[in-house]
């Protein structure tokens, strides 16, 4: 199947989030997606460029370990790309209940929390974490694919460091986790 860019831009959730990391229109003028494996290339060449273009980022961070929390796990598996590309380990959670578990046995040093979960909600698991002594001092950022201020304010109040809304380029990610990290 031939994509165009407008056509690629209508994949919608997940198509929203490749496209911010692949769209150079002199790279990928237009997809040819008929696979997983061809996602995952077009993916990871774009992760190349992206290295390119931040420099020595990987020389200048040192490997955190970070908890995702999400539901869809496309969404977990292209964070954790990102992720593991410029060397942090990761680990994942499919529900609040998993990610408590996780962060608790664990002890990461950031934690990616979606915010729209089946069973108890991103807010809820952040309450939790914010309440808890053993893991109430590990940083949040929030995900979601809401564009709220009064959601992103009720973010901020239950702990969050920062909010940042779906779809997002690995780029804002992986700024927002330095930043994250820094000021920790």
């Amino acid at each position: 199947m031939q994509l165009s860019t407008t056509q690629f831009d209508r994949l919608g959730y997940l198509g929203g989030y490749i496209r911010c990391i692949v769209c150079h229109p002199y790279h990928f003028p237009s997809y040819e997606i008929d696979s997983p494996q061809k996602i995952l290339y077009i993916v990871g060449y774009s992760l190349q460029i992206m290295r390119q273009k931040i420099g020595s980022r990987k020389a200048r961070k040192m490997s955190k370990l970070v908890l995702t929390i999400d539901d869809q796990s496309d969404i977990r598996s292209l964070i954790r790309m990102t992720l593991e590309f410029f060397d942090h380990t990761v680990i994942e959670a499919n529900s609040g209940e998993e990610g408590i578990r996780l962060m608790r046995s664990r002890k990461p040093d950031l934690v990616l929390l979606d915010v729209m979960m089946p069973g108890m909600n991103g807010l809820q698991v952040a309450k939790i974490i914010c309440n808890d002594p053993l893991i109430k001092n590990i940083p949040i950022i929030m995900l979601t694919a809401i564009n709220n201020s009064s959601d992103v304010a009720a973010g901020l109040a239950v702990g969050a460091k920062f909010y940042l809304k779906k779809p997002f380029s690995p780029a804002d990610l992986l700024d927002k986790i330095d930043a994250v990290l820094e000021g920790a």
